[in-house]
């Protein structure tokens, strides 16, 4: 079987988020939503995904100054848009 099908970026955050819900045995909708609200490693991925689609793009400047810049800050985490991270991470 062949799986070379790409992922759109909404497929993306959902499997990460569904890695994270798994592995960190979340039993309810509550749990979930803390670990989007205080995993900041899921906040780095995110915006790695959202500047991964966009990086050949004009909007890519406002994509550093507004988003991959404040979560770098914020996260301590960079991970530059260049890099390559598969399925499941």
């Amino acid at each position: 079987m062949n799986n070379t099908k790409k992922m759109s970026l909404w497929g993306h955050i959902k499997n990460d988020t569904g890695t994270y819900y798994r592995i960190n045995g979340c039993k309810n909708p509550i749990d979930f939503i803390g670990i989007l609200l205080f995993y900041h490693q899921i906040w780095a991925l995110m915006v790695y995904r959202i500047g991964h689609v966009i990086k050949n793009r004009f909007i890519y400047n406002l994509y550093v100054y507004f988003l991959w810049n404040p979560i770098r800050l914020i996260t301590s985490i960079e991970i530059w848009p260049q890099a390559t991270i598969g399925k499941n991470f």
